[in-house]
C-alpha cells in the first residue's frame, strides 16, 4: 500500500499588518514536525529586526503571502566598478530554516552574478556543510556585498566574468530596474528603506 502523505494545515499569522502563511506538517502517525513552526518563529524576529534599524548596505522583507520567500536589496561597495549599483534578488528559505542554509538568485544584472540562477558561496544551500545556524539574513547580505569585488580564479556556480565597463553600465542603470512583485524600483527601495552610504561605513565594510 501507498504510505499516506503529510497533511499540511495552514495557519494565517498577522506581523506587522501582514498576514503570513504559518505552515505545520503533520505526518501518516499525526506528529507534528517542529521545522517549520521554529523556522517561523525566526523568520517573524529577523523581519521584526530588519524593520527596527535601517542599514546602508542591505534590505529585504518577506513577500506579503510567502513568509519563506524573501526579497533583497543591496548596494554596491563604493570604491569599486559597482559603486552605485543597487541589485535586487530572492532568498528562499528552506522549512529548515535557520537549521538548513537558503538559496540565493540575482534578478538584477550586475556582471558579477548570473541572474535568475542559484549562486554558490559558502552560506548557500550548495554548502550545508559551511552552514551556521546563528546567521541571519542580514548577515547574509552583508557577506554578500563583500564579495561582489572579489576576483575567483575559478568561477564559482552563478558568478561571471565581466570588464569594469561593463559592470560600470550595469551599476548605472540598475536604481531603475523594477521589480514586477514588489513594484518599486531599486532606487525607490533604497530611498525609502535603506540610510545613505557614509565614508566610515564604507571603512567599516
Amino acid at each position: 500500500p501507498k504510505t499516506p502523505k503529510p497533511h499540511v494545515y495552514v495557519i494565517e499569522i498577522k506581523f506587522k499588518g501582514h498576514e503570513y502563511k504559518h505552515i505545520q506538517m503533520v505526518d501518516s502517525a499525526g506528529v507534528k514536525s517542529r521545522a517549520a513552526s521554529v523556522a517561523m518563529k525566526r523568520i517573524m524576529k529577523e523581519c521584526k529586526d530588519m524593520n527596527a534599524k535601517k542599514q546602508m548596505f542591505v534590505y529585504a522583507q518577506p513577500l506579503d503571502d510567502e513568509p519563506f520567500q524573501w526579497h533583497f536589496t543591496i548596494k554596491g561597495p563604493p570604491d569599486t566598478e559597482y559603486n552605485g549599483g543597487i541589485y535586487h534578488g530572492s532568498i528562499t528559505l528552506p522549512y529548515e530554516y535557520p537549521m538548513k542554509p537558503p538559496y540565493i538568485i540575482f534578478f538584477t544584472p550586475s556582471g558579477r552574478f548570473e541572474i535568475k540562477e542559484k549562486i554558490c558561496l559558502s552560506f548557500t544551500n550548495y554548502h550545508p556543510e559551511y552552514w551556521q545556524p546563528a546567521w541571519t539574513i542580514q548577515n547574509i547580505l552583508v557577506a554578500l556585498v563583500s564579495f561582489f569585488p572579489v576576483n575567483e580564479d575559478q568561477l564559482a556556480i552563478g558568478a561571471l566574468r565581466a570588464t569594469k565597463k561593463e559592470r560600470e553600465f550595469f551599476a548605472k542603470e540598475s536604481p531603475q530596474w523594477t521589480c514586477d512583485i514588489c513594484q518599486k524600483s531599486n532606487g525607490e527601495i533604497a530611498q525609502e528603506s535603506m540610510l545613505e552610504v557614509t565614508e566610515a561605513a564604507v571603512k567599516e565594510l
